[in-house]
């Protein structure tokens, strides 16, 4: 099975634009198997291997209400 920036984006709940920087940057990242003019395509089972695993407590959102520091 093979997908596009967008599903694996979607499936690792980031946005399309940050795949493109961690594929980029990240040199453990499975490489595309094909580079097509609309985009790459990866082999969903290495990104599925990749992928970080999700935490059992999720992190808190930061109060917006409160200044950063």
């Amino acid at each position: 099975e093979v997908k596009t920036r967008d599903e694996i984006a979607g499936a690792l709940r980031i946005n399309p634009a940050k795949l493109g920087l961690v594929s980029r940057t990240d040199p453990t990242f499975p490489a595309p198997i094909l580079e097509f003019r609309d985009g790459p395509i990866w082999a969903a089972d290495a990104v599925e291997r990749w992928a970080p695993t999700p935490t059992s407590t999720p992190v808190p959102a930061r109060d917006r209400s409160q200044p950063r520091g």
